[in-house]
């Protein structure tokens, strides 16, 4: 499109909205007041109707799989995996979102979704990846300074919560099983992701409340530490979920497999 055709459509839309959207000067153009407050919805509907486009096209085509995964699962636990996936089928193409909660993705349409919760989503085909886990984790350099041998000694120190879209915050139901209660704590820092809490414990900010198979990884490569050997199973965890449309794809079938192959080996 020209110069020209672009300056006569936008200022169709500025008749058509009663505004200008820019202030012309001799020798440069800017956006206005209204042109500046306009421009976040107008980037964020442009970006949605790229991404869907992408979708549509990548349904069509077999030799590529889409992935929108929760953001602590799919950089902590996907992300370093895919190299492996890669490996046995580089045929296939992988596209890759990160989320931080599925509530904000009500619309989309991705081959393969993982997901947090019980794994009761109608319509979805689901597979649990993993069991989950809960129990604090801190840096090792802040356990070792900081002379925490019980539970006791953890509350004079400062916690990690976590107020998420996806996540409740589990520090009441592990304190609960010694009679105590997070409002016991010295003091708070609160993060809005799982992912956050968990890089927060690991710059020594305080204790976190760790998940498997979230923290894994940083506690198996030395960056968190467990301080006490006390666990809490969940009902809840990880699940990678798709339409029963989807689970057909070979593609799909072929990811699903892998994947949970991966975490059967990791528990083993």
């Amino acid at each position: 499109m020209t110069q020209t055709a672009v300056s006569h459509q936008v200022r169709k839309l500025e008749h058509h909205l009663r505004a200008k959207l820019f202030v012309r000067d001799r020798d440069a153009v800017r956006l206005s007041d209204t042109g500046r407050q306009y421009l976040p919805a107008v980037r964020g509907a442009l970006n949605m109707l790229s991404a869907a486009t992408q979708r549509i096209v990548d349904q069509s085509d077999e030799g590529t799989l889409s992935i929108v995964s929760l953001a602590g699962f799919g950089l902590k636990c996907l992300l370093p995996l895919l190299p492996d996936f890669r490996r046995r089928y580089p045929s296939i193409r992988i596209r890759f979102e990160s989320v931080v909660s599925h509530d904000a993705k009500a619309s989309y349409n991705y081959d393969v979704s993982i997901r947090y919760g019980f794994g009761d989503w109608p319509g979805m085909v689901t597979h649990r990846i993993a069991p989950e886990e809960l129990f604090p984790v801190c840096s090792p350099t802040l356990l070792a300074s900081s002379n925490v041998t019980s539970h006791r000694d953890m509350l004079r120190h400062t916690a990690i919560c976590t107020s998420s879209l996806a996540f409740r915050d589990d520090w009441p139901e592990w304190l609960a099983l010694y009679g105590c209660s997070p409002d016991e704590f010295a003091d708070w820092v609160c993060c809005d992701t799982m992912l956050s809490a968990s890089q927060a414990a690991i710059d020594g900010l305080g204790f976190a409340m760790g998940r498997t198979p979230l923290v894994d990884r940083d506690i198996r490569e030395g960056r968190l530490i467990e301080p006490f050997q006390r666990r809490l199973k969940s009902n809840t965890g990880y699940y990678v979920t798709s339409t029963p449309e989807h689970a057909r794809r070979k593609t799909v079938k072929m990811f699903v497999e892998w994947l949970l192959e991966q975490f059967t080996h990791a528990e083993s």
